[in-house]
């Protein structure tokens, strides 16, 4: 089962939007697809319908003493099944889960060998980030081609990609299975376009070739709980999905 860690380099770059896009991308190809909601912000499901007053969620059934599995939700796409994080109300107990426990979780689960696991992990904490490195086939940082995120990419860099201005190594074995995306990308200011064509010069191939543009388009599926695929599949976003679809299943076959 391919495994997909989607991060955001800083906060409000898009992440759960991304995740839910390429989810809805893969399982419109025909994919079973699980999507596993990471963030203590539990905003995934709004994607799919989920309703915002609904608290369960995977967490909170740890913290209840419950098998934190049935907290699965049937999203009504039929390959689509959705792992909330829920609203537990002791974070105290998630923090005494084993360092190898998400890894333990996903080789427990009964799916179909074909399923892609996609994982919305928060930029803080960093506790099931770190647990996800173990396990993750693909790793993408979502980034904005701003030049905070530029900032970011290039004076706090993870601690599996160490880059810094002088030099760049976008091939280097520390980077591995690591690659960035850009979201909410504009064609029009000189600014962006700027940024943009000097990371694909620095990063090289752990750039993302095909970025997600800015589209009214996502805001518009998020209010109204569609995945983008069923609320404007003709949309730009929808095919930047379908592109980037397309390549992490390049990327898996090759062994990232």
């Amino acid at each position: 089962m391919p495994v997909i860690a989607i991060q955001g380099i800083r906060g409000g770059c898009g992440t759960t939007t991304v995740a839910a896009g390429l989810a809805a991308t893969l399982q419109a190809m025909d994919y079973p697809v699980l999507l596993w909601d990471l963030s203590p912000h539990n905003l995934l499901g709004q994607h799919v319908g989920l309703g915002f007053h609904i608290s369960t969620g995977w967490a909170q059934a740890i913290t209840e003493q419950r098998p934190w599995y049935q907290a699965a939700f049937a999203t009504g796409y039929p390959n689509l099944l959705l792992l909330p994080f829920g609203r537990p109300t002791n974070f105290a107990a998630l923090d005494t889960l084993p360092s190898t426990w998400l890894q333990q979780a996903v080789s427990s689960l009964a799916l179909d060998r074909r399923t892609w696991i996609i994982l919305d992990i928060p930029r803080y904490p960093l506790t099931f980030a770190q647990q996800a490195h173990d396990i993750a086939d693909l790793w993408l940082h979502v980034t904005e081609a701003d030049p905070a995120c530029h900032a970011l990419m290039y004076s706090a860099a993870h601690p599996a990609e160490m880059l810094t201005q002088q030099q760049v190594t976008p091939d280097a074995a520390a980077l591995g299975h690591h690659y960035w995306l850009v979201n909410r990308h504009h064609t029009y200011p000189q600014l962006s376009r700027d940024i943009w064509q000097l990371w694909q010069t620095t990063l090289g191939n752990k750039l993302v070739p095909g970025a997600i543009h800015q589209d009214e388009a996502i805001r518009e599926a998020l209010a109204t709980k569609q995945l983008i695929t069923d609320f404007a599949p003709q949309s730009l976003a929808a095919q930047d999905f379908l592109s980037l679809a397309t390549w992490c299943k390049k990327r898996v076959e090759l062994g990232s």
